[in-house]
């Protein structure tokens, strides 16, 4: 999955995971960025990311970690790029049927890439 030039703050579409596989997000931000990125997961397929979680449309943030500021983040709390850069934020998808990322973009232009990275 990739989408690029994104302006606006948005949750990207649904992508579905392998089992036992582990994803990293390249965020590269340009132009001025300056924003926050979180990632929304559920362990049922064809949930709605875009509505709120519930019992019948159940998601939950999934914890973070970045290798480019070296720290770890609770999934509600997410990654913040405050400048132009390259993140790389890996995850843990191994009881996730489906995720989405989370960009809430305050200032300039964001490029999102999802890399698989299995380490096993």
């Amino acid at each position: 999955m990739e989408e690029k030039n994104i302006t606006t703050s948005k949750v990207l579409d649904a992508v579905l995971s392998p089992a036992s596989t582990d994803f990293a997000i390249q965020v590269t931000g340009y132009n001025g960025a300056n924003g926050n990125v979180k990632v929304r997961g559920s362990m049922i397929e064809g949930v709605d990311f875009t509505q709120p979680s519930s019992e019948e449309n159940p998601w939950a943030y999934i914890n973070l970690s970045s290798n480019t500021q070296q720290v770890n983040k609770s999934g509600s709390e997410g990654i913040d790029i405050t400048s132009d850069s390259t993140e790389i934020i890996e995850l843990n998808v191994n009881v996730i049927t489906a995720y989405a990322v989370e960009l809430t973009v305050s200032a300039g232009t964001f490029d999102v890439t999802i890399i698989n990275t299995d380490n096993r």
